[in-house]
């Protein structure tokens, strides 16, 4: 429904658009929305990020019948699990959607739509400094470099010289 004349009914408020399905955890959704965007002041990107990771926690849920307020630490475990197996993001991000997760769940211990004591029960994992830098090349990984440019031929001598600076 693209079309020119669908898009000119639009404008004309002519077509009625098909409702869309509403979330089931729609008023918690929102209340959490209100709540980080009024009473924390945060800024639009973060709010959006932890909405996103609620409501993914929440469609979980739902898709297998487990009521918020029945939820427990397993159901948590295994939605991070499920995030952090469907490459989702590297550690940091899935580090990001455990305190996001747990924001959530203490606002809704807060609010009485989920059992206390589940946001204190979500740790996110520790981030390093420097947890990203690779740690290098294994041994084979060198010997293979070098085997490589073994020859006498000027361009090899010159990647041998290069690769040894590097190793050493």
């Amino acid at each position: 429904m693209n079309g020119y004349a669908v898009r000119w009914l639009r404008f004309l408020d002519r077509v009625e658009e098909p409702a869309l399905p509403r979330h089931p955890y729609a008023v918690e959704i929102e209340a959490f929305t209100v709540w980080i965007r009024d009473e924390r002041g945060l800024s639009e990107g973060t709010i959006h990020g932890r909405r996103q990771a609620a409501a993914d926690f929440l469609n979980r849920l739902a898709a297998r019948n487990v009521p918020l307020k029945a939820a427990e630490m397993a159901d948590v475990d295994e939605f991070l699990a499920a995030k952090t197996a469907s490459g989702a993001g590297k550690r940091a991000t899935i580090n990001n959607y455990a305190r996001y997760l747990r924001s959530f769940l203490a606002f809704g211990e807060d609010r009485g739509f989920c059992g206390s004591g589940l946001a204190e029960s979500v740790i996110p994992s520790r981030i390093y400094k420097d947890d990203t830098i690779p740690t290098g090349l294994s041994r084979d990984d060198v010997r293979r470099l070098l085997d490589s440019s073994e020859g006498e031929q000027p361009v090899d001598r010159r990647d041998r010289a290069i690769l040894m600076l590097l190793i050493g």
